[in-house]
């Protein structure tokens, strides 16, 4: 009896032994892309007080590394991804584990008449039942659950890209809106300017009274406009707050050479970095994915077998023997062939979705590449031909309407025709920098290229 036991006790080991978990599941976050690498690397005491503290330090003066840094740390959108990594984590485990055994215990010849009435005659039997996944079915089942936690990482790759882009983009925009509210400021200045010329001439009698009315409604104008601009202002920097998890910013203003501009790779050697994008290494692990589900469904052709070892109890004469088989399926009408089919169009159909996807990506890039020439164009002729003669004509007629050389209509057309031509170029500068970050977000990497200092002296 005691042999029976021991081997019992065995076997009931054995077959927990088998349910452990065969594979380690710890992996470690991506390594950021060429994009963020270096922003991380150069500034690693921002993320660091922000997560020692749980609070972001924002600056009166804040610069776009930091405000990128801030919303990499801290963004709400981004943290959501460490529970689904914690749950795919989770699944990897799962997929790893054994059957578990079952226990059976049966008692026959019982019951019955005469000598079968009682127990004195009944047969007990306890026995173990473990299932085995033939086939390589485990280590099929936990490659595919390991392929969907790498598409959790290379989704948060891309959302982590996406989300620097867009806080790029609004830092941007705040730059812009700084730029536009310094426009209405300086031009509601010109126009108190000129309102005190015009008193002047009306008290002296070179003018008629109406003059004054007029400029009084150009300083009321001007004041709308820069009460617009710097309402607006205070839009766009809440809306780069919001990005880092702040409903009222902290900063004051935003640093930043919004008119600087460095030359750009050409659309040849962008080209070649675009297999860098995350969404294209994404479709890649999910053509893996179906790939690993068609070689599991293939699998699933082989049956499990079900193992059964036991004791069997003889009331009667007081013995016990073991009792031991096996069941197996004979897959004879069904051989997962529905599964297997399946497996493979969705396959197909992942791939045929990334050649698609690769597309339009490369379409994107040229049309956004196109953009952004066009926008360098249109700046540099504002800048060369167009800025500095209508700010010179602006102060020449100032200067002589001062002198009586020229009417209040001159003086009222030339402040427009600066304060479009000057709000053109920054919103013409604003897509050109937008563009910059759409590419580089296209491609996972920079594509502008700093001047040498020599370069540099030249130009000067």
């Amino acid at each position: 009896m005691y042999s029976v036991h021991l081997s019992i006790g065995l076997i009931f080991l054995l077959l927990m032994g088998c349910s452990l978990p065969q594979t380690n599941t710890n992996k470690k976050w991506l390594e950021p892309g060429p994009l963020l690498k270096n922003l991380v690397k150069e500034y690693p005491e921002v993320v660091s007080n922000s997560e020692k503290t749980n609070e972001v330090i924002v600056p009166e003066i804040l610069s776009l590394n930091h405000a990128l840094l801030f919303t990499l740390s801290k963004s709400p959108e981004l943290s959501i991804f460490s529970w689904k990594i914690k749950a795919a984590e989770a699944r990897i485990l799962q997929a790893s584990l054994w059957g578990n055994p079952e226990f059976n215990f049966e008692v026959e010849e019982f019951g019955g008449e005469k000598d079968r009435q009682d127990f004195d005659t009944a047969e007990i039997t306890i026995q173990f039942s473990q299932p085995i996944q033939l086939g390589g079915k485990i280590s099929k089942k936990t490659k595919i659950a390991s392929l969907e936690r790498d598409l959790i990482l290379w989704d948060y790759e891309q959302k982590r890209l996406e989300v620097f882009t867009a806080t790029a983009k609004a830092f941007v925009e705040v730059l812009a809106a700084q730029e536009k509210n310094k426009l209405t400021k300086d031009l509601l200045d010109l126009a108190n300017e000129i309102n005190r010329i015009v008193k002047i001439r009306v008290d002296s009698g070179k003018v008629s009274p109406i003059e004054l009315t007029r400029t009084n409604i150009l300083v009321a104008n001007s004041e709308i406009e820069q009460s617009k601009a710097s309402r607006y202002l205070e839009i766009k920097k809440r809306t780069l707050s919001f990005f880092w998890g702040e409903l009222n910013p902290k900063f004051q203003i935003v640093s930043g050479n919004f008119y600087k501009m460095n030359s750009v790779m050409s659309l040849n050697r962008i080209e070649e970095h675009l297999l860098q994008n995350p969404k294209l290494i994404q479709m890649e692990k999910e053509r893996e994915k179906y790939q690993a589900i068609v070689s599991f469904e293939k699998a699933k052709r082989i049956p499990d077998i079900n193992l059964d070892f036991g004791v069997r109890f003889f009331s009667e004469t007081d013995d016990q023997a073991l009792v031991a088989g096996f069941s197996l399926p004979i897959p004879v009408f069904d051989r997962n062939q529905g599964n297997i089919l399946n497996a493979q169009s969705q396959m197909q159909e992942v791939v045929e979705q990334g050649t698609f996807t690769k597309l339009q990506i490369h379409s994107s890039l040229i049309k956004s590449y196109q953009i952004l020439s066009i926008a360098r164009e249109e700046i540099d002729k504002l800048e060369e031909q167009v800025l500095v003669s209508s700010q010179s004509a602006l102060e020449a007629i100032r200067q002589g309407y001062q002198q009586g050389k020229f009417s209040y209509l001159e003086v009222l057309d030339a402040q427009r025709s600066f304060f479009e031509i000057k709000n053109r170029y920054i919103e013409t500068l604003t897509s050109y920098h937008s563009k910059v970050l759409e590419i580089e977000s296209l491609i996972a990497n920079k594509i502008t290229e700093s001047k040498k200092q020599g370069e540099e002296k030249d130009e000067k």
